[in-house]
């Protein structure tokens, strides 16, 4: 996964800012029945509801701390997360409003988009401005089997509707979809779907850009086999999607899939060095994922009660510099363009016994034929598309019409 730091250039002031991120759970509970959620039907009801005097406290200390926080980052953002985090909408207002002259703090909302009501609480009483808000829809042909709701029927028409909604409102959106390894054969059917639907937002505003960014399902058991296949008809798939990028950049100067135009790959995942997340227990980890680990108890590394809170975050996250730096030879000549292991999910499954070593286990994940067969894609794209003597679109519309395409 390419390392990375929230970033604000809208607000930027001379270039771009460099953001540390706290991730803090709402409310773990959902109101979505997603067949491959890694959180599970039983969850902690707890919720920190009682402790916001505290959090206040926590925020407030890391934004004062000048050896570490102010040296190192020039603003927080703030992720809420879940569980479905609108299930907690007093929690959210009561904190955005703490913190809404504080020109140095941003928030970030996950969610499904599935319950308008308390969104619509939320955008009532806060300043929205501070908040982006990224749903999460996989395309009509996952969403339709994966993401259901408690009485098993699919949710996409509801969620796309709210999105429609919210964008209407003026809302700051994007989406984030979850691609299961048993569903490659859906992926263009879902590219087509994102495109739909950015067509649709572009009736409201042509200033609302949409990326289909899919996070290849890293939870869910399949065997080494079977992934093999997989990747034969991702493959194939994105091979499909590849020619419809290339409509898509040359009419609209971008990509519609966030996975184009990338990069030789050399970065690990930046959890743990520039973020942290705390449950709804108030406990402190590197990440969001680290909450849902069957390590969960060895990855905790402090809470809200400790008054050494920013200590902690500040020793901890140093701890991962060196470590992160590291890149494995097996990747230094990798065809890969974007790739995105988990390490909280390297951890789990790793054999070896030093933490920064299990951390960095990319390879246990079997995840490395999907993002060397998109790189693979990728650099063709790209040197289609900016190859010294490029066609002009004309050229090319004209040579495609010649061409039956």
């Amino acid at each position: 996964m390419v390392a990375y730091n929230i970033e604000n250039p809208a607000k930027a002031k001379g270039g771009v800012r460099n953001y540390f991120t706290l991730e803090i759970t709402t409310s773990a509970l959902c109101d979505l029945n997603c067949t491959y959620c890694f959180e599970g039907e039983k969850v902690d009801k707890a919720r920190l509801d009682n402790d916001l005097p505290t959090i206040f406290k926590r925020i407030d200390s890391i934004l004062e701390d000048k050896e570490w926080f102010q040296a190192k980052y020039d603003g927080l953002n703030i992720s809420l997360w879940g569980g479905e985090p609108t299930l907690n909408p007093k929690f959210i207002i009561d904190l955005m409003n703490q913190y809404r002259e504080h020109d140095n703090i941003d928030f970030h909302l996950y969610t499904n988009a599935f319950n308008m009501h308390n969104m619509k609480k939320i955008i009532d009483n806060v300043d929205m401005s501070k908040l982006h808000v990224q749903v999460s829809y996989d395309g009509r042909a996952v969403n339709d089997n994966y993401r259901l709701m408690k009485n098993k029927k699919a949710s996409s028409n509801q969620v796309i509707n709210n999105l429609y909604e919210l964008a209407n409102l003026g809302i700051n959106v994007s989406m984030k979809a979850t691609l299961p390894i048993d569903s490659m054969d859906s992926l263009y059917k879902c590219w087509e779907d994102y495109h739909d639907i950015q067509k649709l937002l572009w009736k409201v505003s042509k200033n609302i850009n949409i990326n289909y960014s899919p996070t290849i399902d890293y939870i869910t058991k399949f065997s080494l086999d079977e992934k093999k296949d997989a990747v034969k008809v991702f493959r194939s798939e994105f091979l499909k999607i590849a020619k419809r990028e290339i409509e898509f950049y040359r009419e609209n100067g971008r990509y519609l899939c966030s996975w184009f135009g990338g990069e030789d790959n050399r970065k690990h995942c930046s959890a743990g060095y520039n973020m942290a997340a705390i449950d709804q227990r108030g406990n402190l980890y590197a990440c969001h994922g680290a909450i849902y680990s069957k390590h969960k108890d060895e990855l905790a590394y402090s809470d809200i009660h400790d008054e050494e809170f920013v200590q902690k975050i500040s020793a901890y996250t140093k701890k991962f510099e060196e470590p992160l730096k590291k890149i494995h030879k097996d990747c230094k000549d990798c065809v890969a363009t974007t790739c995105m292991i988990c390490p909280v999910a390297s951890h789990e499954k790793s054999e070896k016994t030093d933490f920064f070593a299990k951390w960095t286990d990319n390879w246990v994940n079997e995840l490395c034929g999907f993002f060397k067969a998109f790189g693979e894609i990728d650099r063709a794209v790209q040197k289609h598309l900016f190859a010294l003597h490029a066609e002009t679109d004309e050229e090319y519309r004209n040579r495609e019409m010649a061409n039956g395409m």
